[in-house]
């Protein structure tokens, strides 16, 4: 399993910019930035995962990535199933 800060395991939402920089916000961000973000909406106020409040400029945004607590487990899984086939097969 992947490394994962405990306040991202239940799920999360993570905005990539164009200068190759993050940020990681509240799960329950995700639709109504997509949404903002579809409407070409400027500015949107959204909430990190430490309940603070973040100004967003949607302008500046290049995607939009919703990491659900179900989905989370399922890439771990296959994680694990590949690290496992690559220490059999001397690959790592």
């Amino acid at each position: 399993m992947a490394f994962r800060l405990e306040r991202e395991r239940g799920g999360f939402c993570k905005v990539y910019y164009r200068d190759g920089s993050s940020r990681v916000l509240r799960l329950n961000e995700y639709e109504p930035l997509t949404t903002a973000w579809q409407a070409g909406t400027e500015f949107y106020e959204a909430v990190d995962m430490y309940g603070d409040p973040v100004l967003i400029r949607l302008s500046a945004l290049v995607d939009v990535a919703h990491a659900s607590a179900t989905g989370l487990a399922a890439y771990d899984v296959d994680q694990d199933e590949l690290r496992a086939y690559n220490t059999a097969h001397g690959e790592d």
